[in-house]
């Protein structure tokens, strides 16, 4: 009898140990989930932001109606876009595919920055930065190479190179 009040007990001590840590890490990867996804989301914006510019100067320097009309279509397509994502459900959100590896930035890190690589070729893949961690793109130095975890935010029109904006999430030497 006294046997199983000490094993009871035991089992009872150990829940209520476990239980609290168990319920404050799931609750911490809730937190830290839905401030990726809407990290991610302001990453999504800014790249289409991005977008919008350069397609505004296509327009610009085109002289071709039928490619002026297709620049105009995409810029409002975009500018939609936008919209859309900064009214969503983060629920509704899905978090977008995550790449790590080293790498580094060839100059100052700033938004539209292009991240480097070994095995980067002319031909890409390019990914140009639009949102960071904490977002401070100042704690990233010029030519230090980091192990980098990213997330592929938003295609960037690039002919027929892969290239992407990114959220940069984390980042040690």
């Amino acid at each position: 009898m006294q046997y199983r009040w000490v094993v009871r007990s035991s089992i009872i001590l150990a829940i209520l140990i476990i239980l609290p840590s168990y319920c404050y890490s799931k609750d911490e990867s809730s937190e830290r989930i839905a401030n990726l996804k809407k990290a991610c989301i302001n990453a999504t914006t800014n790249g289409m932001r991005l977008e919008i510019g350069r397609n505004k100067v296509w327009l610009k320097n085109n002289k071709d109606e039928k490619s002026k009309d297709e620049f105009k279509k995409r810029i409002t397509q975009l500018e939609a876009e936008i919209i859309k994502y900064k009214n969503i459900n983060l629920k509704d959100y899905k978090i977008p595919p995550k790449k790590e590896m080293e790498a580094w930035f060839e100059g100052k890190c700033t938004e539209n920055a292009i991240l480097y690589f070994d095995g980067l070729s002319r031909s890409g893949p390019w990914y140009h930065i639009t949102g960071i961690s904490g977002n401070n793109y100042n704690a990233i130095k010029p030519k230090t190479k980091y192990h980098m975890v990213f997330y592929l935010v938003f295609p960037r029109e690039y002919a027929w190179m892969e290239s992407f904006y990114i959220y940069l999430d984390q980042f040690k030497p």
